[in-house]
């Protein structure tokens, strides 16, 4: 490595490839979206993916979206009742439009909801994704707001 590659190293160092930590356990850094990293963890008994991101990603940065994440695990029943509050509020109407012939209750459908993502960037933004293709098929049904359970928008992503 040349002098100035080791001063730009010091001054501004790369993300690194892999974040440990002792609450969590180990995330990897996604070789297609190196601003990411993700790992299974443990959600209320369950496994679910944790993304913790940010634009450029450091160890501070990514401790705080840690403990953003560690605050919401704290209170797994709480966090899912809102998000999933959000998504009946926002989306039930628009999946009972699409399957006119379901009478599916709003308190049934939102109890069916299960988390499978959660992404959380450094300063507290979350993305809450229920599992692929329940109910909208094709698609997540994704919540997001603030953690650890102030949601405010449901929307559908692939």
């Amino acid at each position: 490595m040349s002098l100035i590659g080791f001063v730009i190293d010091r001054i501004f160092p790369p993300p690194p490839t892999v974040f440990e930590h002792p609450g969590i356990g180990r995330l990897e850094q996604d070789r297609h979206r190196p601003n990411c990293y993700a790992g299974a963890v443990d959600w209320d008994g369950t496994q679910v993916t944790l993304i913790l991101h940010g634009d450029k990603p450091t160890t501070g940065g990514l401790k705080n979206a840690a403990q953003h994440f560690l605050a919401m695990r704290a209170n797994a029943a709480q966090v899912l009742k809102a998000a999933a509050d959000i998504a009946g509020a926002q989306k039930y109407e628009q999946w009972r439009d699409e399957r006119f012939e379901n009478d599916t209750p709003l308190a049934q459908w939102k109890a069916a909801l299960t988390i499978e993502r959660i992404w959380i960037d450094p300063l507290g933004h979350i993305g809450v994704d229920f599992a692929f293709n329940q109910p909208f098929e094709g698609h997540y049904l994704t919540v997001s707001g603030v953690a650890p359970d102030r949601f405010e928008y449901a929307n559908l992503s692939i």
